[in-house]
């Protein structure tokens, strides 16, 4: 009999967010000892991925065709997304429509309410899937009502970061003496003119200082969260007001995953329009408080029980937003990291050791999917 493995569907790793390695260093900590992982991404992703997470063999792309008993892995993301345009969710039912694999399945994945506008497209991407767990209900919810996927093939559990986090953060998360008093992280995928001027009133004004732009993704195409961070550089510099606004930005070449985060647990209060960047910021004890620039924003925000701002954001907002920021209780950040290892655990588990026509899920869609806080 062959022995399963597993091949890394999505090609999205080594692009420069942070996120991407979060989700992806939990995903392998869920994966048994001894299991062959492959990974093909664009050659020029490939080099940080082979520092960071050597267990993976990295490959250039094309891909080349699958071993037997191999099984393709969509881990962690939001492949079930539209803000950003619907380039991702063609070149993925393009890739699953001649995948070739004996399984295809996606582990911790989330999915927009804006996607139902896709929905021919997403219902082709479920269709050629054997299972699919997911970070939310609400993920869950998208995939079964609007996407049709069978209730039998969805379970529910949290994001996949929470399980890496939750080691990386252990002796971080209640640091008193943070250098920075205020991160905020910004990201649109839309051009928001009234947010950005807002950004500036916010540096000229905020109280405590310092503040800084807080990188979580460092990709350098024309409008990715970057490029607006130096535009706001260049603009205070010519200004030249109280000097130039500080970027802190990860060294995305640095050769562990927990290089990428640590510098979180200098920061008093996160304000972030980054998934990662919020749910990071929230195991490394900062005060936290999300910019609701989609749905997937405002569901984490519901999960941690903090509080959101809107976009567009005027000044006074992001201002309301420092001050309403609110540490997230410990022992509910530690729920949704053991909800994640059951679920998605129990998948992978599966997967490598059942035929796709027997698996069950673990934890069925709509069953023990909330997540149990302190005092509920």
């Amino acid at each position: 009999m062959v022995s399963p493995s597993l091949r890394i569907g999505f090609d999205f790793f080594g692009a420069g967010n942070v996120g991407d390695d979060l989700m992806l260093a939990g995903f392998l900590d869920l994966v048994p000892v001894g299991v062959v992982i492959r990974g093909d991404l664009p050659a020029d992703s490939i080099p940080p991925m082979r520092v960071r997470f050597p267990r993976v063999q990295w490959t250039p792309l094309p891909a080349g065709k699958p071993d037997p008993g191999e099984v393709w892995i969509g881990a962690g993301g939001t492949p079930f997304q539209v803000l950003s345009g619907r380039g991702g969710l063609t070149r993925l039912q393009a890739a699953l429509q001649t995948h070739g694999f004996d399984s295809a399945l996606m582990v911790g994945v989330g999915a927009e309410r804006e996607a139902q506008s896709e929905k021919v497209l997403g219902r082709a991407i479920v269709s050629r899937l054997d299972y699919i767990s997911t970070r939310d209900q609400m993920s869950g919810d998208l995939l079964v009502n609007t996407f049709d996927a069978a209730p039998a093939t969805i379970s529910v559990g949290s994001d996949l970061a929470n399980v890496f986090l939750q080691r990386a953060s252990e002796s971080s998360w209640k640091n008193t003496t943070r250098a920075v008093a205020v991160g905020l992280n910004y990201y649109a995928e839309r051009f928001d003119l009234r947010t950005r001027a807002a950004l500036v009133r916010f540096f000229r004004t905020t109280s405590p200082r310092p503040a800084v732009f807080l990188a979580n993704e460092l990709r350098p195409f024309r409008h990715a969260e970057l490029a607006l961070y130096l535009g706001h550089r260049r603009l205070w510099n010519f200004w030249n007001r109280d000097g130039v606004v500080p970027l802190v930005a990860p060294n995305y070449m640095a050769p562990q995953v927990d290089d990428l985060v640590a510098h979180l647990a200098q920061i008093g209060t996160v304000v972030a329009a980054r998934y990662h960047c919020l749910l990071a910021a929230a195991w490394y004890g900062c005060k936290v408080c999300g910019i609701a620039r989609s749905s997937k924003i405002e569901q984490l925000c519901k999960d941690l029980d903090i509080p959101s701002i809107r976009i567009p954001a005027s000044a006074a907002a992001l201002a309301a937003g420092v001050a309403t920021a609110r540490v997230v209780d410990r022992e509910r950040l530690h729920n949704l990291a053991t909800l994640a290892r059951r679920v998605h655990g129990e998948v992978v588990t599966r997967a490598l050791s059942i035929p796709p026509a027997n698996l069950e899920a673990p934890h069925s869609y709509g069953a023990g999917a909330g997540v149990k806080t302190a005092g509920s």
